[in-house]
């Protein structure tokens, strides 16, 4: 059998041969196109991620097991953007959004601990593939828990994490599914909670949080946002921080057998059966515990009127 030139190879992903790749996936896996021409060239690209910019399942399902694995090694310009060398599967994927394709990737990824490895692989600027997947408008990917747990607290060269990405440009979807992973770790995780919020405060290299980067002027059009876009982002992270402070308890060394809920119109605290409460800052002041559903006099520090709410 005569040997397959790379270009033969290549070309044979672009048109679809799939039986030329079955053949020669051996001699040709993770090789990158060497040529740098128009149209559908694309130098730097692996066979799997011509499949995966193309939207060819068939393709991407046979090469996904030989190359999953294989970066980008140059910088690629495609529909108006620029994806840096060094970027993976998932980066590409990213560029088209082809729903069908990911829908099979992400199945991939929740079965085969293997794959898992793409996930969180950042790109010679520090971009993973849900700063691309914003930077797009193509959040199908971004919307699995997976991918959230392993990549949303990753941070870029320039300091921006994916809530600031997403802020920046307006992708409320996103910011949305955040409020969704904070109401599920409030349930389940507190630790979760805490990382979420301190996501939500953090600043870029220029001291930027996600809410200065949702009130920044940009050109809509170009970004394919809306200012309307970008003030839901701001509800939004307004929203969770507001209530994040609200029943935020800081707790003493003192450790209760019986804790009691009371609030007012400006902080939640909870007091124990000793008559000793948390505040959200400071420390523990003295309360006068009455009986259940009865109203409380905080001594000083405090002199609030509350009504408990509540005993767990």
């Amino acid at each position: 059998m005569p040997l397959c030139k790379p270009s033969i190879w290549f070309n044979a992903v672009i048109s679809n041969d799939i039986a030329v790749i079955k053949r020669h996936v051996r001699r040709y896996r993770g090789k990158h196109e060497p040529r740098d021409s128009n149209g559908p060239i694309i130098k730097g690209f692996t066979a799997l991620h011509y499949a995966a910019f193309q939207g060819n399942l068939e393709m991407f399902q046979f090469l996904l097991p030989h190359e999953f694995n294989v970066m980008t090694d140059t910088t690629i310009v495609k529909n108006g953007f620029e994806l840096q060398s060094q970027s993976s599967v998932a980066h590409v994927l990213m560029l088209t959004e082809n729903k069908e394709i990911i829908d099979y990737f992400l199945n991939e990824l929740n079965n085969n601990v293997r794959y898992q490895i793409v996930v969180g692989q950042q790109n010679a600027m520090g971009c993973n593939a849900t700063h691309v997947g914003l930077m797009m408008n193509h959040t199908h990917y971004l919307m699995s828990e997976l991918v959230f747990q392993k990549e949303f607290y990753q941070i870029s060269d320039d300091n921006m994490n994916s809530l600031m990405i997403g802020c920046y440009f307006g992708r409320a979807e996103y910011v949305e599914y955040f409020e969704q992973m904070y109401v599920k770790a409030l349930k389940e995780n507190q630790v979760d909670v805490a990382s979420l919020i301190k996501s939500l405060r953090h600043k870029d290299e220029n001291g930027r949080t996600a809410l200065d980067a949702a009130e920044d002027e940009i050109n809509y059009e170009k970004l394919q946002t809306t200012k309307q876009l970008k003030e839901h982002c701001t509800e939004i992270l307004e929203n969770v921080l507001n209530h994040f402070r609200r029943n935020q308890l800081k707790p003493t060394s003192f450790q209760p057998t019986k804790k009691y809920f009371v609030q007012n119109d400006k902080n939640n605290l909870a007091v124990n059966s000793n008559g000793q409460i948390w505040t959200p800052s400071g420390p523990p002041s003295v309360a006068v515990l009455e009986q259940p559903q009865q109203e409380i006099i905080l001594q000083p520090g405090l002199l609030q009127q509350v009504r408990q709410v509540g005993v767990y």
